[in-house]
């Protein structure tokens, strides 16, 4: 896997390839995806507050919780 200064060389010779009249564009998207990320980072700040596996959100009742999981491990038997 590339380390972060090779994304960024890989980033900057794009960029530099791009024509001027396309700049503003690729500057929005990029903006759009930097507060994405900083949305992200929010909201699973928020999912990870009850602990390691986040908020678990779920209105069946525990008998069909395991009815799913366990038809699930049926699933590769059957192959």
């Amino acid at each position: 896997m590339e380390n972060r200064a090779y994304y960024e060389n890989e980033i900057m010779r794009d960029i530099r390839e791009i024509p001027e009249s396309f700049l503003p564009e690729v500057y929005n998207l990029f903006q759009s995806i930097r507060n994405n990320f900083n949305n992200n980072k929010i909201s699973n700040k928020k999912l990870n507050s009850t602990g390691l596996c986040g908020i678990w959100q779920d209105d069946r009742d525990i008998k069909e919780i395991i009815a799913e999981m366990e038809s699930g491990r049926n699933y590769f038997a059957s192959r």
